[in-house]
């Protein structure tokens, strides 16, 4: 499916490359009206460096006071409070790029632009606790779960957003001028949740894997605003929202194993596969704040800019929690209440001819 989302990105970049006009010279260039605007195309690319902050990464809680793995409540102390640690995955910064492709002055001053953003990131763990029993797997179904010696999860995260906004400048004083631009939003987001216990005492196995496929697409308006301090060099500041219909597809899975021993073969005690899809409206926001450098001829315009970003996405698909086995192993927490967002430097380069 990430692969397929992929392909649609790609495929869409390149029809809407078609539907641009090609730069026109000389004479055909000199008799267009001058309320349609020159015909010279504009490129540029952004070198990002984002950091992903997800929720509800929990794969593991560790506790002295997890006594019985067997036992149906397995945090309940002889005496005193019960005290456990929860351990999380942190996804890891990791380098993207965008990429954008359009045409200013379209139309009576009216700009025409693509963008496509690509970021990813990974992230793993393990909790390891000696002796055995005091580490208990969160992300598996409690139909299999299990208190061990060993916890380890793994997280992977793939983000594409492609766009397509019309805008158009307006000055604001002498130095400044504000850009409020709308248009059409799309997102793709991959997701793999993963993790495995071990009990070296009981040599029991238990593993889950969860992963989701998300695509969604609407409405995105915002505007920036950009001031110049001396001749080329100014700083900008931009903010948006988006609001897009969505699908999620996921899938899910947990399983138990028991090492049958003096043959080492592993014997199922269970397993669960579950599936879903749904559609749902996922809200988010874009932020952004930066300084930036252009220098323009009669034959080239070209600009350098760096800055900070944070972006907001609410509603996104997580791994259902199952609380509960035998009879209410139905019995889930929802999935789609987490929240996705980045944070991190941009710099790049735009040129226009």
């Amino acid at each position: 499916m990430r692969k397929l989302n992929m392909k649609l990105a790609l495929a869409a970049l390149h029809l809407s490359l078609l539907a641009i006009p090609l730069t026109l010279s000389g004479e055909e260039a000199e008799s267009k009206d001058s309320s349609c605007g020159g015909m010279s195309l504009e490129v540029g690319i952004d070198f990002i460096y984002w950091k992903p902050c997800v929720d509800d990464l929990d794969f593991a809680l560790v506790s002295d006071d997890i006594i019985d793995p067997e036992a149906p409540a397995p945090l309940v102390a002889e005496s005193g409070a019960v005290v456990g640690k929860y351990r999380y995955l942190h996804p890891h910064g990791q380098g993207g790029v965008k990429a954008r492709l359009g045409k200013s002055d379209i139309w009576n001053g009216w700009d025409f632009f693509f963008s496509y953003t690509y970021a990813a990131s990974s992230a793993c763990g393990c909790a390891l606790e000696s002796p055995p029993g005091h580490a208990w797997p969160t992300l598996m179904h409690a139909q299999n779960t299990f208190a061990g010696n060993s916890v380890c999860g793994k997280y992977r995260l793939h983000y594409q957003e492609f766009d397509a906004l019309l805008s158009h400048k307006v000055d604001c004083g002498a130095c400044g001028y504000l850009v409020p631009f709308f248009g059409f939003d799309s997102l793709f987001l991959y997701q793999n949740l993963k993790s495995e216990a071990t009990d070296v005492v009981d040599t029991i196995i238990g593993r889950s894997n969860w992963r989701s496929d998300l695509s969604g697409a609407g409405l995105k308006v915002g505007c920036e605003y950009r001031f110049e301090i001396t001749d080329g060099l100014g700083v900008y500041t931009k903010a948006s929202g988006a609001l897009l219909a969505a699908q999620d597809c996921s899938h899910y899975r947990s399983e138990r194993e028991n090492i049958e021993e003096g043959v080492n073969v592993p014997l199922s005690e269970g397993e669960l596969k579950f599936k879903s899809k749904e559609n749902i409206i996922v809200p988010g926001y874009a932020l952004g704040i930066g300084a930036y450098y252009r220098m323009e001829s009669e034959e080239l315009k070209a600009g350098i800019h760096i800055g900070y970003e944070f972006v907001q996405w609410f509603n996104i698909p997580n791994q259902r929690r199952f609380p509960a086995g035998g009879e209410s192993l139905a019995r889930h927490y929802s999935n789609t209440t987490s929240q996705l967002g980045f944070h991190g430097v941009t710099a790049g380069f735009d040129i226009g001819f």
